[in-house]
């Protein structure tokens, strides 16, 4: 499978639109949909990106691992006291 199919099935089982991955990358709907199709290539800091909105591995996106990364919560730095 290729890394475009692992990140359209990805996205679709989190729920998630074109729009919202597209927002997350900021980039056009446009482009994000010609770069899932496989019409361009996703840029490396993308595949990260999405990695992080899907709660997934890079490798998991470029089918080289089927692990799973448990997401188990949002830090901010605002939430960080120094100690």
């Amino acid at each position: 499978m290729k890394h475009t199919e692992n990140i359209k099935k990805i996205r679709l089982s989190r729920g998630l639109t074109q729009t919202a991955a597209a927002n997350h990358l900021g980039i056009q709907v446009a482009a994000f949909s010609k770069k899932e199709r496989g019409d361009r290539e996703f840029k490396p800091q993308e595949i990260q990106k999405l990695a992080i909105l899907f709660g997934v591995s890079g490798s998991q996106i470029l089918g080289e691992s089927s692990a799973t990364v448990p997401l188990i919560g949002w830090v901010s730095a605002g939430d960080i006291e120094a100690g």
